[in-house]
């Protein structure tokens, strides 16, 4: 995506959108809460056009990565970390519970006890 577009100065007004970080107690009393995954500021041009370019197809759900996607992912990561991994290494996942389940079946054997904690992070 083209960066030149991403306007990080600017932010989004929340109060009044059903934002559950932002319509709550606490930021009635002041306290601006720092959620995990709740941007503040306005998603890119590009975004905006492309989902309201699908959402005019009126079909919704899972949807398989294309054909590069791979290639996407570990060009991505070279680039960010500085870091080669083999493409085989990735492995796409729509759910979750997929991406969960798969490192524990392969780290453990049949009836074996594991413990998953659930992931904490409330909107505020």
């Amino acid at each position: 995506m083209d960066n030149q577009h991403d306007d990080f100065d600017k932010t989004s007004v929340r109060a009044g959108t059903h934002s559950a970080k932002w319509n709550s107690r606490i930021t009635e009393s002041g306290i601006i809460p720092l959620s995990v995954a709740d941007m503040d500021i306005p998603a890119p041009p590009q975004v905006i056009k492309k989902l309201a370019e699908l959402n005019q197809k009126d079909i919704y759900g899972y949807t398989s990565p294309s054909t590069n996607w791979n290639k996407i992912v570990t060009n991505w990561i070279k680039r960010q970390y500085q870091w080669k991994i083999k493409s085989d290494w990735v492995i796409f996942f729509s759910r979750v519970i997929q991406a969960v389940s798969l490192p524990i079946q392969k780290a453990t054997q049949y009836q074996d006890k594991t413990v998953v904690s659930p992931a904490l992070l409330p909107p505020c």
